[in-house]
């Protein structure tokens, strides 16, 4: 299994590594978790990857994990 755990802000729209799907395009949030740094959200790509996105509730930043 490929990861991608470098940190990329919200506005930084990458693509899916399995399709080439631009991010946020054709996604469906499968499950959202608030944690203790903010939420958790696991999108499904059309192609069926899943992402794992964690928002810190108290900064902007958002980071992605596939």
């Amino acid at each position: 299994m490929d990861t991608e755990t470098a940190p990329r802000p919200v506005s930084d729209t990458g693509r899916c590594p399995s399709c080439g799907r631009p991010d946020g395009t054709d996604e469906q949030v499968v499950s959202r978790h608030p944690v203790s740094f903010g939420t958790i959200v696991y999108t499904r790509c059309a192609c069926g990857r899943l992402s794992v996105r964690t928002a810190r509730a108290a900064r902007a930043d958002t980071f992605l994990v596939r």
